[in-house]
């Protein structure tokens, strides 16, 4: 467990820090596909038995987690007027954190 938990975190720090000059220059559109199908990816490793399999799962866990939080805030932001960029930021840290 400890392991799974270390690459999870590993990948989302690595992939939020790498992903979010791919976002600010070429925009959210593929880091989000990217992100989703890595987290499709991340389910299917987690179900299987292996103890490689859940690994791999749990680092792609952490790094669709890490390209969708810098695709999605580059969203939402990019979507607000400026006048509404900080309740947008805020709102979007709500809907996350909650899940």
């Amino acid at each position: 467990i400890m392991l799974g938990l270390l690459a999870q975190g590993a990948g989302a720090t690595f992939t939020r820090w790498a992903s979010a000059r791919h976002v600010d220059r070429h925009g959210p559109k593929v880091p989000t596909g990217a992100g989703l199908a890595s987290c499709a990816l991340a389910a299917v490793c987690l179900a299987l038995p292996s103890q490689a399999a859940m690994l791999t799962g749990m680092l792609l866990s952490g790094m669709a987690f890490g390209v969708l939080q810098s695709a999605t805030v580059a969203d939402v932001l990019s979507r607000a007027a400026p006048s509404q960029r900080d309740g947008a930021g805020a709102l979007w840290n709500v809907a996350y954190d909650a899940g």
